[in-house]
């Protein structure tokens, strides 16, 4: 998804919408070149935005970076709130699955 098809969905004010891409995408480029401690605070960010429309989204990436770090328990609890969200998101059933077979 790019920012175009991001300001499209949903209801909201496109200023409101652009912050929540920001943040996000400040999150998922510091989880990607391995800052994971500065990506928990920009995922928490983007969570707090006015405007998420796909909140589920930045919980399933938080759950990642925390399975990253080895903080299981914060991982799990990301990936159920994603799923508390989105029922059906299979990304966030296939993690938290995973996790807590490889805990087992």
């Amino acid at each position: 998804m790019d920012v175009q098809d991001f300001l499209i969905q949903g209801e909201g004010h496109e200023e409101d919408k652009r912050e929540a891409w920001q943040l996000f995408q400040q999150a998922y480029e510091r989880q990607m070149k391995g800052e994971l401690d500065e990506a928990i605070t920009w995922f928490q960010k983007a969570l707090q935005a006015r405007r998420y429309e796909s909140p589920a989204f930045p919980h399933l990436n938080l759950g990642r970076v925390y399975e990253r770090k080895g903080q299981w328990t914060e991982a799990i609890d990301s990936y159920k709130k994603a799923l508390a969200l989105n029922p059906n998101y299979a990304l966030a059933k296939k993690a938290l699955g995973r996790l807590i077979s490889s805990l087992n």
